[in-house]
């Protein structure tokens, strides 16, 4: 490819989880990356500055954002709307932003699709809305072409949030299985997240991301024993006693931090999301995750894994 031909794709959160995944897999394109760090081409902290840019560019990646509840709207909300004052001289042709399932709230259902009803019921969701919201009229006033992914809770190499504590949990022998506990859970690994920002790129529309096998808590617990090579079986406790230990853990706070109310309202109830327009729409093939973390999937390249 001629240097003077290949496209310029300006990306923000290259540092990140998905970001750290993402950046290999463009090679061949010039890549601008935009974040705090001393070593991205433009440094600029989102949460506090507006973007000097200088060019334009043929797509831009917005996966810059954190989940931390109180620097929420800063980033994600605020931050995007910097991004996009900065983008006003050079309006890409398209635009992709990262945005999350929990717009949906945190109790949502069974195979929520992309036109269910958004509830958000934390700072975090709230600010993703709003982040999405404006990217949609800004890019409409443009012309610019949109793809917003909401993936489901990732899983895989430098991973965080409540997967990270959970397999933590598991690792460290202190997971409890709740007996007859059904709930399901989606999920997706994040070689299929990068896969879908490559494949979606240059489309339009809203699209879960998820591997679409709506797998159990206990079966997602009981893969992460299978990759840590747990030889201890998980303790299996009745749902009673633990509803009693919740509703009392706030005496105790080393106890509250394992189980509460909220921990097991999360933990006895299903939140799954169709990947169906994806599929049709892009053709991705979604890993099964608990096969993957179980390292039971013969086909996943594991090698991806850095």
């Amino acid at each position: 490819m001629n240097k003077k031909d290949r496209k310029h794709i300006l990306l923000t959160g290259a540092t990140g989880f998905v970001g750290r995944h993402l950046l290999p897999m463009l090679e061949g394109y010039a890549v601008h990356t935009l974040g705090r760090s001393p070593g991205c081409d433009i440094v600029c902290d989102l949460e506090r500055d507006t973007p000097r840019l200088e060019r334009s560019y043929d797509m831009v990646i917005h996966l810059a954002g954190t989940d931390d509840y109180d620097r929420a709207d800063a980033l994600n909300n605020h931050g995007t709307k910097r991004l996009l004052h900065a983008l006003e001289a050079f309006p890409p042709r398209c635009f992709t932003l990262m945005s999350t399932v929990q717009v949906y709230g945190d109790d949502p259902g069974e195979d929520v699709d992309e036109n269910c009803f958004m509830r958000p019921d934390n700072p975090y969701s709230r600010s993703k809305i709003r982040a999405e919201k404006e990217v949609e009229e800004w890019c409409g006033h443009h012309s610019v072409r949109l793809v917003v992914l909401r993936p489901a809770p990732i899983a895989g190499s430098g991973m965080h949030g409540r997967l990270a504590r959970m397999a933590e949990a598991v690792r460290r022998g202190r997971y409890i299985h709740i007996r007859g506990n059904d709930a399901r859970r989606s999920l997706v690994m994040v070689c299929d997240v990068v896969s879908a920002i490559c494949a979606t790129a240059g489309m339009e529309g809203v699209y879960n991301v998820t591997d679409g096998a709506c797998r159990t808590i206990t079966e997602l617990a009981d893969a992460m024993a299978c990759n840590f090579a747990n030889d201890k079986r998980l303790l299996v406790v009745p749902s009673t006693p633990l509803k009693a230990l919740a509703s009392v853990s706030a005496l105790l706070p080393p106890l509250h931090r394992r189980i509460n109310n909220d921990i097991l309202r999360r933990l006895t109830t299903s939140a799954t999301y169709s990947n169906k327009k994806i599929v049709e729409a892009a053709g991705i093939r979604f890993y099964d995750t608990v096969e993957v973390i179980a390292r039971r999937e013969k086909t996943y390249p594991y090698e991806y894994e850095p």
